[in-house]
């Protein structure tokens, strides 16, 4: 006889539509053995792990420097997706939203039952669209804030010349940095990879 593991709820910034928007306002999912219920503009709703189609999970940074941010994208019906980000309501780094999304993401991998394990997809990374997109926006990048800078430095030595390199450089380094980091993969939900989590 198996025990059912106890509800659990965690206060995590999530998004039920697409598009753009300055603030996130939905906020708390539960987690039980039947799958996960939230309450966004639309709706309160119960996605039932039988209907999940896929998760993604991959990261995104705001600015260079910083923690990345944290994203699973839950894929269920047709077209529609529930999107769960591990920063705060404007989408920023935040430790105790990051501690609460790891805690979540690895609750649920680990209730979703075996047959549902067989059939969902699981992704990490970008898809294999917006990887090639943001390949293309890295080599264009690479040319910009790597080359350029070396030009100009051989052009016009200076110190201040050798600072705006080496900003450029640290941005050209975080960028190559998101991009191997969001490379599409699958992954198994018993072993989520550490890069796919901020």
């Amino acid at each position: 006889m198996t025990t059912s593991a106890p509800t659990a709820d965690y206060p995590l910034y999530f998004r039920d539509q697409s598009g753009f928007v300055w603030a996130i306002e939905t906020r708390g999912l539960r987690v039980d053995d039947s799958g996960l219920t939230f309450t966004s503009e639309r709706e309160t709703r119960t996605i039932r792990f039988s209907e999940i189609r896929s998760i993604r999970l991959h990261t995104a940074y705001a600015n260079a420097g910083e923690t990345p941010l944290g994203i699973c994208q839950i894929g269920f019906r047709q077209f529609r997706n529930l999107t769960v980000l591990s920063g705060d309501a404007q989408s920023r780094a935040d430790e105790t939203q990051r501690a609460a999304y790891h805690a979540f993401v690895r609750d649920f991998h680990r209730r979703i039952p075996p047959a549902d394990r067989r059939r969902i997809a699981f992704n990490g990374g970008l898809s294999d669209a917006r990887h090639m997109i943001v390949s293309i926006a890295m080599i264009a990048g690479a040319v910009l804030f790597g080359a350029l800078p070396l030009v100009l430095i051989l052009v016009a030595p200076s110190w201040q010349t050798l600072g705006v390199a080496a900003a450029a450089w640290a941005l050209a380094y975080a960028g190559w940095k998101s991009w191997s980091r969001n490379r599409p993969r699958a992954y198994s939900p018993d072993r989520i990879p550490d890069e796919l989590l901020p």
